[in-house]
């Protein structure tokens, strides 16, 4: 049984330095008429994932966890760099341009949904740009 949410281009952009930072990027899909809430992440490919978004405060762009991100029905979630996205804090593993890892994306209704992220050249970009994180 299909849970009526995909996940298309799943991505990532590799740490800047080994006990960096690594940030994924994706778009969710809600095929059915109930909105639901994308409320956690999981992968092994990190110490810690989170759903972060950017902030506008005094001018300065910054990073912010998130508790969840509504997904409305028959809605989309867009996340790119310069908004939404997946921090992997602490990357457990060598995350590298060409390798492949698991993440389980957590939603309210649909449950768990397993997608391959895709790791990138460092340089890859969507609409905006990503700054290195601190914790």
């Amino acid at each position: 049984m299909t849970s009526g949410v995909t996940v298309i281009d799943a991505w990532a952009r590799p740490p800047l330095t080994p006990t960096g930072a690594g940030a994924v990027y994706l778009t969710v899909v809600n095929k059915t008429s109930n909105a639901d809430r994308l409320v956690g992440v999981k992968t092994n490919a990190a110490n810690r994932a989170q759903l972060h978004t950017h902030i506008l405060t005094d001018g300065i762009a910054r990073m912010r966890r998130v508790d969840g991100i509504p997904l409305k029905a028959g809605g989309t979630i867009k996340m790119k760099p310069g908004g939404f996205h997946v921090m992997l804090m602490r990357p457990a593993a060598a995350i590298k341009e060409g390798a492949h890892f698991a993440l389980t994306l957590v939603f309210e209704r649909a449950g768990e949904v397993e997608v391959q992220v895709q790791v990138r050249n460092a340089t890859a970009s969507g609409t905006g740009g990503h700054d290195a994180h601190g914790k």
